[in-house]
């Protein structure tokens, strides 16, 4: 609680309400019984010394690799939907898994080590992946993440400059939550993770009252006119101060070395361009070039660097 902030806390505590809503702790060891009952009967109900080790770690790695990793997958999907539909920013979701990876890593084991010791959470870049795509849908597909810079429209708009204990990517991800919502009460959420809402609300609102009414002439049209409307009256971008608004919501309060005029530039840019997103595949290349340079591991080696690199120095003596 005290390193969260409240978007982030939110998140935290929609996912935990749902492992109470699934009743996942008691389905959990329902499961459990079940499978250890299995596997005693596998062995034929008298098992040796060696037997009732390798079913013991048979139970646990399925207790942990495949109930609880999916009550995790559970709670992380069904918590984004609670949170969305509250006021708080649906970033906070991928950003507070971005917190937690910056200071312990993935939390994942591989290999051997994985069977003797079973993950029981999905691993943290995969959660922040999935929790991203969530926000990109809710966005009408218009908003993403890619490393630490926030796309709109797939064009890049901003790579915020950290800030305090804000990482540039933790606050890309808080910045595409409010950009996100600003998209979403324009052209709703999109139905999948490919394809991008191209007509706003009020327009298909619209069209559908025409429908019923049996005055629509074609859906294209009625498309074009949306679209057009959208771009040319919908996007309203102002600065008050260090605080950058779209459409009266609140994107984002410059951090010190975040320019204020270009990324109002690009925004609007962006916000008025061609309906657009990234693929999975361009999103996943620009995180894995992010990881390589920025990730927990390459931060680890680098601070071993410099720990060694500062033990070797010779620091003279001060003169009398």
């Amino acid at each position: 609680m005290n390193v969260l902030d409240d978007d982030e806390l939110a998140f935290t505590l929609c996912h935990e309400m749902q492992h109470g809503e699934h009743h996942h702790a008691i389905n959990g060891v329902m499961k459990s019984i079940g499978v250890s009952l299995a596997v005693d009967l596998a062995f034929g109900g008298n098992a040796d010394v060696l037997d009732v080790l390798l079913g013991g770690i048979a139970v646990n790695y399925i207790d942990n690799e495949l109930i609880t990793m999916d009550q995790e997958k559970q709670a992380d999907a069904d918590g984004f939907n609670v949170l969305k539909n509250t006021s708080f920013n649906v970033g906070g979701a991928p950003s507070s898994m971005q917190l937690v990876y910056e200071k312990y890593g993935d939390l994942y084991r591989e290999g051997f080590g994985r069977v003797l010791s079973p993950n029981n959470h999905p691993q943290m870049s995969s959660r922040i992946e999935k929790l991203g795509q969530r926000m990109t849908r809710w966005s009408g597909n218009h908003v993403q993440v890619g490393g630490d810079t926030v796309y709109v429209n797939a064009l890049p708009v901003l790579r915020p400059a950290p800030s305090g204990a804000y990482s540039s990517r933790r606050r890309a991800f808080l910045v595409a939550g409010n950009l996100a919502r600003v998209t979403h009460n324009v052209y709703g959420e999109a139905e999948n993770d490919k394809k991008v809402v191209t007509t706003p609300l009020t327009s298909r609102n619209t069209a559908s009252a025409d429908k019923a009414a049996g005055t629509v002439k074609t859906v294209s049209e009625g498309t074009a006119a949306a679209s057009k409307l959208a771009a040319a009256n919908v996007w309203n971008i102002q600065q008050n101060g260090a605080d950058l608004s779209v459409n009266g919501q609140r994107i984002m309060t410059l951090a010190g070395a975040d320019d204020g005029t270009k990324i109002r530039t690009d925004l609007q840019h962006a916000l008025t361009a061609k309906p657009k997103m990234l693929s999975a595949k361009e999103i996943r290349k620009l995180d894995n070039t992010w990881k390589k340079q920025y990730g927990f591991e390459a931060t680890q080696k680098k601070e071993k660097a410099k720990a060694e690199s500062d033990k070797g120095k010779v620091v003279a003596p001060a003169k009398a």
